[in-house]
Protein backbone atom coordinates (compact mmCIF):
# COMPACT_ATOMS: atom_id res chain seq x y z
CA UNK A 1 0.00 0.00 0.00
CA UNK A 2 1.40 3.55 -1.29
CA UNK A 3 0.05 6.48 0.19
CA UNK A 4 2.48 9.37 0.55
CA UNK A 5 2.52 12.76 2.00
CA UNK A 6 4.07 15.28 -0.58
CA UNK A 7 6.77 17.19 0.88
CA UNK A 8 9.98 19.16 0.01
CA UNK A 9 11.46 15.47 0.86
CA UNK A 10 9.49 13.11 -1.17
CA UNK A 11 12.11 11.09 -3.29
CA UNK A 12 9.14 9.45 -5.52
CA UNK A 13 9.24 9.98 -9.46
CA UNK A 14 7.14 10.78 -11.63
CA UNK A 15 6.18 7.32 -12.85
CA UNK A 16 4.91 6.58 -9.00
CA UNK A 17 3.38 10.26 -7.85
CA UNK A 18 2.15 11.27 -11.34
CA UNK A 19 2.67 14.67 -12.99
CA UNK A 20 0.36 16.47 -10.98
CA UNK A 21 1.81 14.88 -7.19
CA UNK A 22 5.40 15.29 -9.20
CA UNK A 23 4.78 18.84 -9.50
CA UNK A 24 3.92 19.65 -6.17
CA UNK A 25 7.36 17.98 -4.46
CA UNK A 26 9.19 20.30 -7.30
CA UNK A 27 7.93 23.07 -6.11
CA UNK A 28 7.75 22.53 -2.19
CA UNK A 29 11.71 22.18 -2.87
CA UNK A 30 12.28 25.64 -4.55
CA UNK A 31 9.92 26.64 -1.23
CA UNK A 32 7.56 27.89 -3.09
CA UNK A 33 3.45 27.96 -1.29
CA UNK A 34 1.27 25.01 -2.35
CA UNK A 35 -1.68 23.92 -0.18
CA UNK A 36 -0.97 20.70 1.89
CA UNK A 37 -1.23 17.45 0.08
CA UNK A 38 -0.96 13.61 -0.27
CA UNK A 39 -1.17 11.06 -3.35
CA UNK A 40 -2.33 7.40 -3.65
CA UNK A 41 0.66 6.42 -6.46
CA UNK A 42 -0.30 4.81 -9.40
CA UNK A 43 0.76 1.67 -7.83
CA UNK A 44 -3.06 2.16 -5.82
CA UNK A 45 -4.57 2.68 -9.47
CA UNK A 46 -3.41 -0.59 -10.59
CA UNK A 47 -4.58 -2.40 -6.94
CA UNK A 48 -8.11 -0.98 -7.87
CA UNK A 49 -8.41 -2.75 -10.87
CA UNK A 50 -6.65 -5.48 -9.63
CA UNK A 51 -9.63 -6.00 -6.62
CA UNK A 52 -12.11 -5.95 -9.07
CA UNK A 53 -11.73 -2.07 -9.50
CA UNK A 54 -12.68 -1.28 -6.14
CA UNK A 55 -10.52 0.77 -3.35
CA UNK A 56 -8.50 -1.89 -1.62
CA UNK A 57 -9.08 -2.05 2.25
CA UNK A 58 -5.97 -1.05 3.43
CA UNK A 59 -6.14 2.13 1.86
CA UNK A 60 -9.60 2.97 2.94
CA UNK A 61 -7.94 2.53 6.63
CA UNK A 62 -4.86 4.68 5.66
CA UNK A 63 -6.89 7.57 4.60
CA UNK A 64 -8.00 8.62 7.83
CA UNK A 65 -4.74 9.35 9.46
CA UNK A 66 -3.34 10.97 6.20
CA UNK A 67 -6.50 13.75 6.35
CA UNK A 68 -5.26 13.91 10.07
CA UNK A 69 -1.80 14.89 8.70
CA UNK A 70 -3.67 17.46 5.91
CA UNK A 71 -5.89 18.53 9.39
CA UNK A 72 -2.75 19.52 11.71
CA UNK A 73 -0.86 21.09 8.61
CA UNK A 74 -3.96 23.86 7.85
CA UNK A 75 -4.83 24.04 11.54
CA UNK A 76 -8.83 22.97 10.40
CA UNK A 77 -10.72 19.90 10.09
CA UNK A 78 -12.31 17.64 7.70
CA UNK A 79 -15.85 17.80 7.62
CA UNK A 80 -17.07 19.72 10.48
CA UNK A 81 -16.39 23.37 12.45
CA UNK A 82 -16.09 25.88 13.17
CA UNK A 83 -12.52 25.84 10.66
CA UNK A 84 -13.46 22.88 8.20
CA UNK A 85 -11.24 21.66 5.74
CA UNK A 86 -12.22 20.87 1.80
CA UNK A 87 -9.95 19.05 -0.03
CA UNK A 88 -9.67 18.58 -4.01
CA UNK A 89 -9.94 15.03 -5.06
CA UNK A 90 -7.31 15.61 -8.62
CA UNK A 91 -5.98 13.11 -11.31
CA UNK A 92 -2.28 12.74 -12.47
CA UNK A 93 -1.14 10.74 -15.10
CA UNK A 94 2.67 10.51 -15.22
CA UNK A 95 2.37 11.30 -18.85
CA UNK A 96 0.21 14.79 -19.09
CA UNK A 97 -3.24 14.19 -20.45
CA UNK A 98 -4.38 17.76 -19.93
CA UNK A 99 -8.55 17.37 -19.26
CA UNK A 100 -8.55 13.76 -20.04
CA UNK A 101 -9.73 12.90 -16.40
CA UNK A 102 -11.34 13.52 -13.62
CA UNK A 103 -11.27 16.18 -10.49
CA UNK A 104 -13.74 16.94 -7.79
CA UNK A 105 -13.14 20.39 -5.82
CA UNK A 106 -14.39 21.55 -2.46
CA UNK A 107 -14.93 18.17 -1.21
CA UNK A 108 -16.24 17.38 2.82
CA UNK A 109 -18.86 19.87 2.24
CA UNK A 110 -22.12 19.22 4.12
CA UNK A 111 -24.83 21.42 6.27
CA UNK A 112 -22.48 22.10 9.40
CA UNK A 113 -19.38 22.62 7.12
CA UNK A 114 -21.90 25.79 4.38
CA UNK A 115 -22.82 27.30 7.91
CA UNK A 116 -19.01 27.34 9.09
CA UNK A 117 -17.73 28.86 5.51
CA UNK A 118 -19.96 31.61 5.85
CA UNK A 119 -19.13 32.64 9.09
CA UNK A 120 -15.80 32.38 8.96
CA UNK A 121 -15.92 35.83 6.49
CA UNK A 122 -16.95 34.16 3.68
CA UNK A 123 -20.28 34.90 4.06
CA UNK A 124 -23.43 33.04 3.25
CA UNK A 125 -23.34 33.70 -0.58
CA UNK A 126 -19.65 32.53 -0.78
CA UNK A 127 -20.65 29.06 1.26
CA UNK A 128 -23.37 28.40 -1.02
CA UNK A 129 -21.33 28.92 -4.04
CA UNK A 130 -18.97 26.69 -2.60
CA UNK A 131 -21.40 23.97 -1.99
CA UNK A 132 -22.89 24.54 -5.11
CA UNK A 133 -19.95 23.63 -7.21
CA UNK A 134 -19.23 20.88 -5.16
CA UNK A 135 -22.83 19.12 -5.81
CA UNK A 136 -22.53 19.56 -9.34
CA UNK A 137 -19.05 18.19 -10.31
CA UNK A 138 -19.47 15.41 -8.15
CA UNK A 139 -22.52 14.61 -9.59
CA UNK A 140 -20.79 14.97 -12.56
CA UNK A 141 -17.84 12.43 -12.49
CA UNK A 142 -19.10 10.32 -9.91
CA UNK A 143 -23.02 10.32 -11.67
CA UNK A 144 -24.94 10.34 -8.46
CA UNK A 145 -25.46 12.51 -5.81
CA UNK A 146 -23.26 13.43 -2.85
CA UNK A 147 -23.49 11.40 0.15
CA UNK A 148 -23.53 14.08 3.48
CA UNK A 149 -20.49 11.50 5.39
CA UNK A 150 -17.44 13.32 3.88
CA UNK A 151 -15.64 10.14 4.01
CA UNK A 152 -17.73 8.25 1.92
CA UNK A 153 -17.65 11.26 -0.39
CA UNK A 154 -13.71 10.90 -0.70
CA UNK A 155 -14.32 7.48 -1.40
CA UNK A 156 -16.27 7.76 -4.21
CA UNK A 157 -14.03 10.31 -5.40
CA UNK A 158 -10.90 8.73 -5.33
CA UNK A 159 -12.50 5.53 -7.06
CA UNK A 160 -14.19 7.86 -9.58
CA UNK A 161 -10.86 9.22 -10.53
CA UNK A 162 -9.61 6.27 -10.70
CA UNK A 163 -11.97 4.97 -13.15
CA UNK A 164 -11.36 7.93 -15.56
CA UNK A 165 -8.23 6.35 -16.38
CA UNK A 166 -9.78 4.22 -18.86
CA UNK A 167 -12.69 6.40 -19.70
CA UNK A 168 -13.50 6.32 -23.20
CA UNK A 169 -11.75 9.98 -23.91
CA UNK A 170 -8.66 8.89 -22.00
CA UNK A 171 -8.30 5.66 -24.07
CA UNK A 172 -8.64 7.76 -27.24
CA UNK A 173 -6.27 9.96 -26.06
CA UNK A 174 -3.76 7.79 -25.29
CA UNK A 175 -4.10 5.31 -28.18
CA UNK A 176 -3.88 8.90 -30.46
CA UNK A 177 -0.73 9.82 -29.13
CA UNK A 178 0.78 6.44 -28.64
CA UNK A 179 0.70 6.61 -24.63
CA UNK A 180 1.13 3.33 -22.71
CA UNK A 181 -2.48 2.22 -20.91
CA UNK A 182 -0.71 0.65 -18.53
CA UNK A 183 0.72 3.49 -16.71
CA UNK A 184 -2.79 4.11 -14.45
CA UNK A 185 -3.00 7.58 -12.81
CA UNK A 186 -2.28 8.61 -9.21
CA UNK A 187 -4.72 10.92 -7.10
CA UNK A 188 -3.89 14.15 -5.29
CA UNK A 189 -5.64 15.17 -2.21
CA UNK A 190 -5.18 18.83 -1.60
CA UNK A 191 -5.97 21.46 0.86
CA UNK A 192 -8.70 23.41 -0.63
CA UNK A 193 -7.97 27.11 -1.06
CA UNK A 194 -10.71 29.55 -2.39
CA UNK A 195 -10.46 31.88 -5.23
CA UNK A 196 -13.55 32.62 -4.63
CA UNK A 197 -13.56 33.78 -1.28
CA UNK A 198 -13.78 37.84 -1.44
CA UNK A 199 -13.13 40.66 -3.84
CA UNK A 200 -9.05 39.86 -3.19
CA UNK A 201 -9.26 36.03 -4.10
CA UNK A 202 -9.14 34.56 -7.77
CA UNK A 203 -8.01 32.04 -9.54
CA UNK A 204 -5.68 31.83 -12.80
CA UNK A 205 -3.16 29.88 -15.13
CA UNK A 206 0.17 31.12 -16.48
CA UNK A 207 2.65 30.26 -19.15
CA UNK A 208 6.29 30.86 -18.55
CA UNK A 209 6.54 31.67 -22.00
CA UNK A 210 3.85 32.80 -24.26
CA UNK A 211 2.42 29.22 -25.17
CA UNK A 212 1.25 30.37 -28.90
CA UNK A 213 4.94 31.70 -29.89
CA UNK A 214 3.67 35.01 -30.29
CA UNK A 215 6.57 36.10 -27.79
CA UNK A 216 8.71 35.12 -25.98
CA UNK A 217 7.59 36.84 -22.70
CA UNK A 218 5.34 35.12 -19.94
CA UNK A 219 1.33 34.60 -20.61
CA UNK A 220 -1.35 34.35 -18.32
CA UNK A 221 -4.89 35.14 -18.06
CA UNK A 222 -6.88 35.42 -14.58
CA UNK A 223 -10.28 35.28 -13.26
CA UNK A 224 -11.38 37.50 -10.13
CA UNK A 225 -13.48 35.45 -7.95
CA UNK A 226 -13.08 32.16 -9.60
CA UNK A 227 -11.87 28.67 -8.57
CA UNK A 228 -9.39 26.16 -10.35
CA UNK A 229 -11.63 24.66 -13.03
CA UNK A 230 -12.73 27.70 -14.17
CA UNK A 231 -10.14 29.08 -16.59
CA UNK A 232 -8.83 25.95 -17.73
CA UNK A 233 -12.86 24.79 -18.66
CA UNK A 234 -12.93 27.42 -20.52
CA UNK A 235 -16.79 27.96 -19.12
CA UNK A 236 -15.20 31.75 -18.31
CA UNK A 237 -13.72 34.62 -20.29
CA UNK A 238 -10.60 35.44 -18.16
CA UNK A 239 -8.85 38.38 -17.69
CA UNK A 240 -5.62 39.21 -19.03
CA UNK A 241 -3.05 38.31 -16.38
CA UNK A 242 -1.82 41.98 -16.33
CA UNK A 243 -5.16 42.95 -14.52
CA UNK A 244 -4.28 40.84 -11.03
CA UNK A 245 -1.62 43.39 -11.13
CA UNK A 246 -3.66 46.18 -10.91
CA UNK A 247 -5.44 44.81 -8.13
CA UNK A 248 -2.58 42.30 -6.45
CA UNK A 249 0.36 43.62 -7.29
CA UNK A 250 2.47 41.80 -4.12
CA UNK A 251 0.99 38.75 -5.45
CA UNK A 252 1.17 38.96 -8.91
CA UNK A 253 5.04 40.29 -8.42
CA UNK A 254 5.06 36.98 -6.85
CA UNK A 255 3.88 34.68 -9.30
CA UNK A 256 6.45 36.38 -12.31
CA UNK A 257 9.11 35.61 -9.94
CA UNK A 258 8.17 32.08 -8.71
CA UNK A 259 7.46 31.16 -12.46
CA UNK A 260 10.87 32.49 -13.63
CA UNK A 261 12.00 30.30 -10.83
CA UNK A 262 10.65 26.85 -12.12
CA UNK A 263 11.26 27.82 -15.74
CA UNK A 264 15.08 28.10 -14.82
CA UNK A 265 15.07 25.15 -13.00
CA UNK A 266 13.33 22.58 -15.73
CA UNK A 267 14.95 24.33 -18.69
CA UNK A 268 11.60 24.79 -20.01
CA UNK A 269 8.30 26.36 -20.41
CA UNK A 270 6.12 26.11 -17.30
CA UNK A 271 1.69 25.79 -17.62
CA UNK A 272 1.22 26.72 -13.92
CA UNK A 273 -2.32 26.74 -11.79
CA UNK A 274 -2.38 28.95 -9.11
CA UNK A 275 -5.23 30.48 -6.62
CA UNK A 276 -5.26 33.86 -4.60
CA UNK A 277 -7.33 33.59 -1.27
CA UNK A 278 -8.04 36.57 0.12
CA UNK A 279 -4.70 38.57 -1.74
CA UNK A 280 -2.50 35.02 -0.48
CA UNK A 281 -0.84 33.39 -3.80
CA UNK A 282 -0.88 29.65 -3.55
CA UNK A 283 0.49 27.27 -6.44
CA UNK A 284 -1.24 24.21 -7.62
CA UNK A 285 0.39 22.07 -9.87
CA UNK A 286 3.27 23.08 -13.06
CA UNK A 287 3.69 20.86 -15.95
CA UNK A 288 5.95 21.24 -19.07
CA UNK A 289 3.66 23.55 -21.48
CA UNK A 290 3.68 22.97 -25.30
CA UNK A 291 5.18 26.20 -26.86
CA UNK A 292 4.30 26.24 -30.61
CA UNK A 293 7.09 27.45 -33.38
CA UNK A 294 6.29 29.36 -36.49
CA UNK A 295 6.82 25.71 -37.78
CA UNK A 296 3.99 24.55 -35.91
CA UNK A 297 1.82 26.18 -37.50
CA UNK A 298 -0.53 24.85 -39.99
CA UNK A 299 -2.08 25.89 -42.92
CA UNK A 300 -4.01 24.41 -45.95
CA UNK A 301 -4.60 27.83 -48.17
CA UNK A 302 -2.83 30.78 -48.83
CA UNK A 303 -2.39 33.81 -46.55
CA UNK A 304 -6.10 34.88 -45.81
CA UNK A 305 -6.73 38.57 -48.05
CA UNK A 306 -7.94 41.86 -46.68
CA UNK A 307 -10.86 41.38 -48.73
CA UNK A 308 -12.61 38.67 -46.82
CA UNK A 309 -15.03 39.76 -44.62
CA UNK A 310 -14.46 39.44 -40.60
CA UNK A 311 -17.34 37.67 -39.11
CA UNK A 312 -15.84 36.93 -35.32
CA UNK A 313 -13.09 37.86 -33.56
CA UNK A 314 -11.72 35.91 -31.01
CA UNK A 315 -8.33 35.17 -29.29
CA UNK A 316 -5.72 33.13 -31.12
CA UNK A 317 -4.87 29.57 -29.35
CA UNK A 318 -3.09 27.59 -31.80
CA UNK A 319 -1.94 29.77 -35.27
CA UNK A 320 -2.47 28.56 -38.59
CA UNK A 321 -5.11 28.88 -41.23
CA UNK A 322 -7.61 27.09 -42.65
CA UNK A 323 -10.83 26.48 -44.76
CA UNK A 324 -13.58 24.84 -43.26
CA UNK A 325 -17.43 24.41 -42.63
CA UNK A 326 -18.26 25.31 -39.37
CA UNK A 327 -20.12 22.58 -37.36
CA UNK A 328 -21.37 23.06 -34.24
CA UNK A 329 -22.55 18.85 -33.27
CA UNK A 330 -19.62 17.08 -32.12
CA UNK A 331 -20.23 13.93 -33.48
CA UNK A 332 -21.66 15.34 -37.13
CA UNK A 333 -18.24 17.35 -37.19
CA UNK A 334 -16.01 14.03 -36.69
CA UNK A 335 -18.22 12.31 -39.28
CA UNK A 336 -17.71 14.92 -41.75
CA UNK A 337 -14.15 15.11 -41.07
CA UNK A 338 -13.80 11.38 -41.34
CA UNK A 339 -15.12 11.10 -43.84
CA UNK A 340 -12.76 13.76 -45.91
CA UNK A 341 -14.79 17.21 -45.43
CA UNK A 342 -12.40 20.59 -43.99
CA UNK A 343 -14.74 21.10 -41.22
CA UNK A 344 -14.03 23.61 -38.03
CA UNK A 345 -16.08 22.67 -34.94
CA UNK A 346 -17.53 25.31 -33.28
CA UNK A 347 -18.49 25.18 -29.51
CA UNK A 348 -19.83 27.01 -26.68
CA UNK A 349 -16.58 25.88 -24.96
CA UNK A 350 -14.99 22.27 -25.63
CA UNK A 351 -14.84 20.05 -23.01
CA UNK A 352 -13.07 16.40 -22.97
CA UNK A 353 -16.08 14.42 -24.33
CA UNK A 354 -15.37 16.47 -27.50
CA UNK A 355 -11.84 15.18 -28.20
CA UNK A 356 -12.56 12.60 -30.53
CA UNK A 357 -13.43 15.76 -32.79
CA UNK A 358 -10.85 17.59 -32.00
CA UNK A 359 -8.41 15.29 -33.09
CA UNK A 360 -9.85 15.16 -36.97
CA UNK A 361 -11.43 18.30 -37.91
CA UNK A 362 -9.11 21.13 -39.29
CA UNK A 363 -9.71 23.80 -36.72
CA UNK A 364 -11.47 24.79 -33.64
CA UNK A 365 -13.63 28.15 -32.44
CA UNK A 366 -15.65 28.42 -29.13
CA UNK A 367 -17.84 31.29 -28.17
CA UNK A 368 -16.07 31.64 -24.16
CA UNK A 369 -12.96 30.96 -22.53
CA UNK A 370 -9.26 32.23 -23.16
CA UNK A 371 -6.03 30.99 -24.27
CA UNK A 372 -5.35 28.94 -21.46
CA UNK A 373 -8.84 26.44 -21.71
CA UNK A 374 -9.15 23.41 -22.57
CA UNK A 375 -9.53 24.08 -25.71
CA UNK A 376 -6.65 26.06 -26.31
CA UNK A 377 -4.09 23.65 -24.65
CA UNK A 378 -5.78 20.31 -26.54
CA UNK A 379 -5.52 22.00 -29.91
CA UNK A 380 -1.64 23.15 -29.23
CA UNK A 381 -1.29 19.69 -28.37
CA UNK A 382 -3.07 18.70 -31.86
CA UNK A 383 -1.91 21.28 -33.75
CA UNK A 384 -5.14 22.26 -34.62
CA UNK A 385 -5.33 25.99 -35.41
CA UNK A 386 -7.66 27.27 -33.00
CA UNK A 387 -9.42 30.90 -32.06
CA UNK A 388 -11.36 30.68 -28.72
CA UNK A 389 -14.09 33.50 -26.90
CA UNK A 390 -15.47 34.86 -30.31
CA UNK A 391 -18.94 35.55 -27.91
CA UNK A 392 -21.80 34.20 -26.29
CA UNK A 393 -24.22 33.23 -29.28
CA UNK A 394 -22.09 33.94 -32.59
CA UNK A 395 -22.54 30.49 -33.54
CA UNK A 396 -25.71 30.61 -34.23
CA UNK A 397 -25.12 32.93 -37.02
CA UNK A 398 -21.82 31.16 -38.06
CA UNK A 399 -23.28 27.15 -37.97
CA UNK A 400 -23.06 25.50 -41.79
CA UNK A 401 -21.19 28.53 -43.43
CA UNK A 402 -17.66 27.90 -44.98
CA UNK A 403 -15.26 29.87 -43.94
CA UNK A 404 -11.58 31.00 -43.28
CA UNK A 405 -10.24 30.65 -40.15
CA UNK A 406 -7.73 32.66 -39.63
CA UNK A 407 -6.39 31.39 -36.39
CA UNK A 408 -3.26 33.53 -36.00
CA UNK A 409 -5.06 36.72 -36.11
CA UNK A 410 -7.73 35.14 -34.17
CA UNK A 411 -10.47 35.72 -36.94
CA UNK A 412 -13.31 34.18 -38.48
CA UNK A 413 -13.62 35.64 -41.84
CA UNK A 414 -16.25 35.13 -44.75
CA UNK A 415 -15.87 32.62 -47.76
CA UNK A 416 -13.08 30.44 -48.64
CA UNK A 417 -8.91 32.01 -49.51
CA UNK A 418 -7.93 30.76 -52.64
Amino acid sequence: MTLLALTSETTAGRETLGGKAWSITEMLRHGIPVPPAFALTTDECHRYYDAGRTIPGDVLVALPAAMSELEAATGKTFGAGPRPLLVSVRSGAPTSMPGMMDTILNLGITDEVQAALAALGGGPEYAADTRRRFHEQFEKVVGSAAPGDPYEQLHLAIAAVFESWNSDRAVHYRAERGIAGDGGTAVTVQAMVFGNLDERSGTGVMFSRDPTGASTDHYGEWLPGGQGEDVVSGAFDPLELEAMAATLPDAHAQLLAMAQTLDQSAGCAQDIEFTVESGRLWLLQCRKAKVLSAADAPSTNSDPGSEQLVLAQGRPACPGAVNGVIVTDVDEAEERALAGEEVILGRPTTNPHDIRAMSVVAGIVTEIGGATSHAAVVSRELGVPCVVGIGEGKLAALSGRSVTLDATAGKVLEGVAG
